[in-house]
């Protein structure tokens, strides 16, 4: 491809953000390939470099047509002067006057809009914007349905959510004013009264600004956020930290640190004291990251700008006005493209004006209030629509004064909605507002059904009504609320007496859980988790209320019990949060508990982290294989016997371990060959391995990973293929134990594979291989703190003081290992980590004398995690190939 293709090819890349809010978005790892775009009465081809009018071909080449382009790639924002000498001159010195000349050579061509504007606006002291509308009022720019999708890489936890499938309309000024904010300021604020629009413009703009964060756009929705105690939990989950024992905020800080990133904070104001001080913490530490957030109030944090939402513009309704003249305002086009979509041959004309004028006008442009007025016109005319709204001035006139007028007119507007409901959609409509996000119809129908109640019609009804959101991008219909309406049902709900509810919903996701715990052994995971993943905001909301002063414990412990399994499953690890709910869990532990509930509530409490001869966690394993004897739960009670032997696999209690592993082998091959025996195998094989056993231990091993590979388990891959690996180095086949661990590190997931990723850097060492093993070993140390990985930071740390030291670095190297030893004792390492230890131990008696190298070691061995994370980065610069690692 020649350089002119090149750019050309280049030009056609454009990061499409343009009003009519189409979805051709930057979603997780996509971007937008578009080569074709139209707009007013032009259709412009990027591929072709052609310009045409009406179908005729237009003269237009050269700097003039890369202009254009360049511009219509943003349709509807503000390109500066700068990105377009830059984009066009292609980095040749240029003044700003040769812009302007060719600007004005493509002003003549375009012409002007309707209204007599020039297509192409200047805006002072900022660039140019491409106005883009056409002699039928649309002002949106169409993608041609030819454009193509190119992958991009985005790191993992970064995604943005894919746009409402309506389109999004005007706020261009508004558009422009938050990104200019953003590039200014770190921390931009959009407040604005429930129903205005601020989460749409939020995501909207987060679209626009995304090239400009190489580390992703990252949004935390905290709608669903209860209790305000777990909002800086909920926005740590999206990244992947959680686990480790310091501090969940200095956790997130240290993960961002160092990184460009755009954290948006939707919906702020109920959680507003934790959300103000995780932002000011973030905003001290990290000063790559640039923080947008939507609420109703200021967060009141130093240097926060404030962006004040007004609703959209509506005429003056006592002018007359032409159809043509009153679609200039943002919420008569709102009005009436949603009305083209909604109502079948909808048609917006001179008559029907004065009364879509009346509407918006009675509804003060709020775009919530437009959204769910327009469904009413399948069964009232814009006059009839209109009359109706005249009532909600009566309903307010009894209302509280204090209330801005704009809250005080949407809340009639969900009022007036509401009155229009039969009294079964009343009451669903209320009842939907226990459950914390979108939910499935089993979970409808299980918590707020009632006998004799259709409840598919009655959704069917709230979904035409705009009142509940109907989601099925999963191939699962899921129903919701936008987040002001369930503000609304729940005051309904709260009002109507209507009791129960949270202990049906309790009992119905405990229901749900069993069953998946049964299911879980055998079930392939990528089929098994994606139904739960959605449930997991349900499970943190019924345990909420269980543990909670008015709960049931005796529900909270079933459930927590039965929800083993998915912390262990759910992405980015959240083995945090897993031990807090079952540290409270065992709390509620009673006589009256039954042994089988108690039994799996201590069997999860046991399995704290991916680790054996784990002695601060034998006596909860013991509890629960003592309870689970007492059940016909055989599948519990094999789980809780490998448990108790990998935390017994200790020297002073090999027999006890010995004892445990055969007869939790014994149990589940009679019941369930699975998940569970794979965990058992591989713990046999580590006993065999350590017997010099070594066909028994590959045997196992072999039958281990061929069970984990059947249901796609990654925990039996991980810790069953290093393990494996480690085997196949005693028996000189390094380069075969290499092969696999490379394999493995490819397929698993970035944060469950760190152990898997530490055990290949000791291998890769061992290879002689420093550059690659000091790349794992980057990933390691920077994945590890923050799952609570600390076994696999301490062997990391391990294998880096071996690079080291042969390096030169020997009081470094020393320091490192100080650490690794005090965490994970020497003895406990096996095959190429052993082989690691045994040539470290003795390069640093070669090069230090015995009292320097002491107190090195104890140097190291004062560090704190995060402490000894950050020495092993630093140490890590001297490779180049883990530096990637350091901005994960």
């Amino acid at each position: 491809m020649g350089a002119d293709s090149a750019a050309r090819q280049e030009n056609a890349v454009w990061r499409w953000t343009i009003w009519s809010g189409h979805p051709l978005v930057i979603s997780a790892g996509k971007s937008v390939l578009v080569t074709v775009v139209s707009f007013g009465l032009f259709r412009l081809d990027a591929d072709r470099r052609s310009l045409r009018r009406d179908g005729a071909p237009v003269k237009l080449e050269g700097r003039p047509l890369d202009i254009l382009i360049q511009l219509a790639a943003r349709g509807g924002s503000v390109v500066d002067k700068k990105h377009l000498i830059d984009a066009v001159w292609q980095g040749r010195l240029v003044e700003e006057n040769n812009l302007a000349v060719h600007i004005s050579a493509l002003r003549r061509v375009l012409g002007t809009t309707g209204d007599g504007r020039s297509m192409i606006q200047t805006i002072p002291r900022r660039g140019y914007m491409l106005i883009v509308a056409g002699e039928d009022g649309s002002t949106a720019a169409q993608p041609s349905p030819t454009a193509r999708f190119d992958e991009t890489v985005r790191p993992a936890y970064a995604a943005i959510p894919v746009r409402s499938a309506s389109t999004f309309i005007g706020r261009v000024e508004e558009r422009v004013a938050v990104t200019v904010l953003l590039a200014r300021h770190a921390l931009v604020n959009i407040t604005a009264a429930g129903g205005i629009g601020k989460t749409r413009l939020a995501l909207q703009v987060a679209q626009d600004a995304a090239a400009s964060f190489p580390d992703g756009v990252v949004v935390a929705d905290l709608a669903s956020v209860e209790d305000p105690a777990q909002a800086v939990d909920h926005i740590a989950s999206l990244f992947p930290i959680g686990g480790a024992e310091q501090p969940i905020v200095q956790q997130l800080t240290q993960f961002l640190h160092g990184r460009r990133l755009l954290l948006v904070l939707d919906n702020c104001e109920h959680v507003l004291e934790p959300a103000a001080s995780l932002t000011g913490s973030i905003l001290d530490r990290c000063p790559g990251i640039t923080i947008l957030a939507t609420s109703r109030e200021p967060l009141g944090v130093a240097g926060e700008r404030l962006f004040h939402l007004s609703p959209h513009p509506v005429p003056d309704k006592s002018m007359a006005m032409r159809a043509v003249d009153a679609l200039h305002f943002d919420a008569i086009r709102l009005f009436v493209e949603r009305a083209c979509v909604s109502v079948p041959g909808f048609a917006f004309d001179d008559a029907l004006a004065p009364a879509v004028i009346e509407i918006c006008n009675r509804l003060d442009g709020i775009a919530l209030a437009i959204e769910m007025a327009v469904p009413r016109l399948r069964v009232l005319t814009p006059a009839q629509l209109a009359a109706r709204l005249h009532e909600g001035p009566r309903l307010l006139a009894t209302g509280n004064r204090t209330v801005p007028p704009r809250h005080r007119s949407l809340h009639a507007t969900m009022e007036w909605s509401h009155e229009l409901l039969s009294e079964d959609e009343r009451v669903l409509f209320r009842r939907l507002a226990v459950f914390s996000g979108p939910v499935d119809l089993a979970a409808v129908q299980a918590v707020a059904s009632e006998p004799g109640m259709e409840i598919l019609e009655l959704l069917t009804g709230l979904v035409d009504k705009s009142l509940v959101v109907a989601d099925t991008s999963a191939g699962v219909a899921r129903y919701g609320f936008l987040q002001t309406i369930r503000h609304y049902a729940r005051e309904r709900l709260a009002e109507s007496g209507d009791t129960g509810l949270q202990r049906r919903l309790a009992l119905h996701y405990a229901l749900v859980f069993d069953a998946a715990a049964e299911a879980w052994p055998t079930m392939p995971t990528a089929e098994w988790l994606p139904p739960l993943v959605a449930a997991a905001a349900e499970l943190r909301s019924a345990l909420h209320w269980c543990f909670g002063p008015e709960g049931d414990a005796d529900v909270g412990l079933r459930l927590i019990g039965a929800s083993t399994p998915l912390w262990w499953e759910l992405p980015n690890l959240p083995l945090r949060e897993y031990r807090s709910w079952f540290d409270r869990a065992v709390q509620r532990i009673g006589p009256e508990t039954s042994p089988e509930v108690a039994g799996r509530v201590w069997f999860g409490h046991a399995w704290r982290e991916m680790r054996q001869s784990d002695r601060e966690n034998l006596p909860s394993a013991e509890r629960a294989v003592a309870l689970l004897r007492q059940t016909s739960d055989r599948v519990g009670l094999g789980a809780a016997l490998w448990r108790a032997a990998s935390a017994a696999m200790r020297p002073e209690t090999p027999a006890v371990a010995v004892d445990w592993l055969n007869e939790a082998e014994a149990v589940l091959r009679q019941v369930m060959p699975g998940k569970w025996l794979a965990l058992v195998l591989i713990r046999q094989g580590d006993l065999h391995m350590r017997a010099g056993e070594n066909a028994a231990a590959l045997a196992a091993y072999e039958e281990a990973m061929q069970l984990a590979r059947r249901t796609g388990y990654w925990y039996g891959l991980t810790n069953g293929g290093a393990n494996l690996a480690d085997l196949l180095f005693q028996l000189g086949r390094a380069e075969e134990a290499l092969l696999q661990l490379r394999h493995l590190r490819r397929i698993l997931p970035l944060g469950p594979r760190t152990p898997l990723t530490c055990t290949l850097a000791a291998h890769l060492a061992m290879a002689d291989l420093p550059g690659e093993a000091s790349d794992a070993i980057g990933e390691v140390v920077t994945m590890a703190p923050g799952i609570g990985y600390d076994s696999a930071l301490a062997r990391g740390m391990e294998t880096l003081a071996l690079l080291r030291i042969e390096a030169g670095d020997v009081a470094g190297a020393a320091r490192l290992a100080g650490y690794a030893w005090s965490v994970m004792p020497p003895a406990t390492r096996w095959g190429a980590p052993r082989a690691v230890f045994q040539r470290l131990e003795a390069a640093l008696a070669k090069a230090l004398p015995t009292t320097d190298r002491a107190r090195y070691n104890r140097q190291g061995a004062a560090w704190d995690e995060a402490s000894a994370a950050v020495e092993a980065k630093a140490a890590l610069q001297h490779y180049s190939t883990a530096n990637d690692w350091m901005r994960v």
